[in-house]
């Protein structure tokens, strides 16, 4: 890229940093791929974590986190589509389920073998169904834990969910030998 439109593509965001101090975080996509969409972090508080809010849902995410690099390569939060076809199939399973009896709707069991921070396991615990996730990354394992804390309440607890921090192979070898 040519030392002038790198000063261009430079420019604006420091006058948006400028203009907007109060901005706890920004990136800047730097590729144009449908599958994945990587962002480079341009500036951010230490010890700031974003909070993504879906239809009665939170989750705490810290991308470099997650993927241990400046560049942050992540597909489920950043793009709707993926957020779409999530509400799909978790709308499913609750349909599955079913909005009778709470007895009735822990019998629907998910095994969540990758459930990063939750996007699956989360609004399925808080329907009523019978959830076990596991995640090997520690940082998704952390916020699947701590997305669990937020996304429950005195008032409606999600107790029907357990977290693994395991590999996947693992994870159902364990749930296996509990089965038997």
């Amino acid at each position: 890229m040519a030392k002038e439109v790198i000063k261009l593509k430079e420019m604006p965001v420091k006058e948006f940093i400028e203009a907007m101090p109060a901005a706890e975080k920004l990136h800047t996509q730097i590729n144009s791929y449908a599958e994945q969409f990587m962002v480079e972090i341009i500036k951010q508080i230490p010890d700031v974590i974003p909070v993504l809010k879906k239809v009665g849902e939170y989750d705490q995410v810290v991308f470099d986190k997650l993927f241990e690099a400046k560049t942050a390569d992540f597909t489920a939060a950043g793009k709707t589509s993926e957020g779409t076809e999530h509400s799909r199939i978790v709308d499913e399973v609750k349909r599955t389920a079913g909005d009778g009896d709470a007895s009735v709707r822990a019998q629907t069991v998910v095994y969540d073998v990758f459930a990063g921070i939750g996007p699956f396991a989360i609004p399925l615990a808080r329907h009523g169904c019978t959830i076990f996730a596991n995640d090997l990354n520690p940082a998704s394992f952390g916020f699947l834990e701590e997305n669990l804390k937020t996304n429950s309440s005195r008032r409606y607890p999600i107790t029907t969910m357990k977290c693994f921090n395991l590999d996947g192979r693992e994870f159902i070898r364990q749930l296996l030998a509990i089965k038997k």
